[in-house]
Formats: structure tokens, C-alpha cells, sequence
């Protein structure tokens, strides 16, 4: 059963990560990646009701691009507008010595009132799977704080085109919960 507190709330009080009915929710989700590794992006918007994007942007610690179509952004956001999408995306760090990094991965939707908004009421990412090849997300927008979290609405898929995915270390202490077990 779903907590009552709403999720964005909970992230305030314990941080990006929280635990819901056993299962590890995000705010954000933390991507482990090296200087000029590729990815594959499968992107699929369930919702119809409601404008969705997903948002790619390398962390603090990691400062560069993301590469899209042969232009470097810092933050490149994907709308549902373009219905499901697949692309192709890379990541560059400023500095060519650095070797690791983190690409953080959210989901946004688009207010009545035309404002965008993350990180608020019941919106979360829950990991459906995380293999060396293949990281399959699930997200939750938070248009109302009276809904609750609905993580069918948008579907993130992330193939690397070269290397692996390294899973974050609580995925794999899990007891592989994000591997469908």
C-alpha cells in the first residue's frame, strides 16, 4: 500500500532515493558513465492526458555535454509532443582527463498553466530493470498531489552503444530488485 505523504516530500526529508512498499524510488536517477559513452534511448509517453518530457544532464561532479544529433547540450529535455522516440545520445566532460560521471535522468510534465514542473507531489522513477546492457525506467509525473503515483506513464529504455551500464550500488544490494526477481 502506498504511503500517504506524497513521495516529493519524503525526498525532501531523506533524500533522492527512498523506499516505497520495499522497492527503491527516485527523484532523479543516477546514471553512471565514462568520458564519450553512447546510448540508445527508447522513450515512451503512456499518457495522453498530460505533456511529458524526459531530461538528460550530466552532475556536478561531471561537468560537459550531452551529445544529440551533432550539438552539445547541457540539458537536452525529450517532449512527448514527438510521440515515442528513439535517439541516440552521448556524453563529453569538460575536462578530457575525467573518465567517470554521472548522467541524472528525470522526468517533467507540463502544468495547465503552461509551466513545467519536476520533483513535485507523487512523481518517482522505479528501475523495472538494470543489466550491464540494458537500464529500463519507469516514471511518475506529479501533476496533483491528490493522484497517486502512476509509474506506466512514461517509459525510459537505455541501451549503451559501447561499454556497459554499471547499476547503481543499492540496485545490486537490493537483492535484484530491479532485474524483475
Amino acid at each position: 500500500m502506498m504511503e500517504p505523504t506524497a513521495l516529493a516530500e519524503r525526498y525532501l526529508k531523506e533524500g533522492n532515493r527512498i523506499l516505497v512498499d520495499g522497492k527503491t524510488v527516485y527523484n532523479m536517477f543516477p546514471l553512471p558513465v565514462r568520458q564519450n559513452q553512447r546510448f540508445r534511448v527508447r522513450l515512451q509517453f503512456r499518457r495522453a492526458d498530460l505533456r511529458q518530457a524526459v531530461s538528460f544532464q550530466l552532475g556536478r561532479e561531471s561537468p560537459g555535454f550531452v551529445e544529440f544529433e551533432g550539438e552539445r547540450l547541457k540539458y537536452p529535455r525529450f517532449w512527448s509532443d514527438y510521440g515515442d522516440q528513439e535517439i541516440e545520445i552521448g556524453v563529453r566532460f569538460k575536462k578530457k582527463r575525467q573518465e567517470k560521471g554521472t548522467l541524472w535522468i528525470w522526468n517533467h510534465w507540463e502544468h495547465p498553466s503552461g509551466r513545467t514542473d519536476a520533483g513535485l507531489n507523487n512523481c518517482g522513477i522505479l528501475v523495472e530493470e538494470c543489466t550491464p546492457k540494458r537500464l529500463v525506467l519507469r516514471c511518475s509525473p506529479g501533476p496533483s498531489p491528490q493522484a497517486p503515483p502512476d509509474f506506466d506513464a512514461v517509459r525510459v529504455e537505455v541501451e549503451p552503444l559501447d561499454g556497459e551500464i554499471e547499476c547503481p550500488e543499492e540496485l545490486s544490494a537490493s537483492g535484484g530488485e530491479a532485474a524483475g526477481r
